[in-house]
């Protein structure tokens, strides 16, 4: 299963892949990405299984980012920040993770849901 990381932060894209190496050995980071112009071409060119999209990239919610990939048919999980948020988007059925503290076994759990949906 490839993934791709997409996050401005590289210290959460790090804790990102230690927590997947520990907790969901079946994937394959296969780009880690820090603009949402870099995340959106390597998107495209490499065709992940599933997109994990810190939402508090500097433009991510402006251009729909999250909205964008989910209508082209690609796979989320989103990461964020914001208690606020991560409660929205739950309710809308949107996979999503807290950043801090980052549970890898539940973002190794949802990747694992959304592995099954195929």
């Amino acid at each position: 299963m490839t993934l791709i990381i997409l996050t401005e932060d590289a210290l959460l894209g790090h804790r990102i892949e230690l927590g997947l190496a520990e907790h969901c050995p079946i994937a394959n980071v296969i780009g880690r990405c820090y603009s949402v112009e870099a995340g959106l071409e390597a998107i495209g060119t490499l065709k992940p299984d599933i997109v994990l999209l810190d939402t508090s990239m500097q433009g991510a919610k402006k251009q729909g980012v999250l909205t964008m990939l989910t209508a082209a048919g690609f796979r989320v999980v989103a990461i964020t920040a914001s208690v606020l948020l991560f409660r929205k988007l739950h309710r809308q059925g949107i996979p999503v993770v807290l950043a801090e503290p980052l549970d890898s076994a539940l973002l190794a759990e949802l990747i694992d849901q959304l592995r099954e949906r195929t």
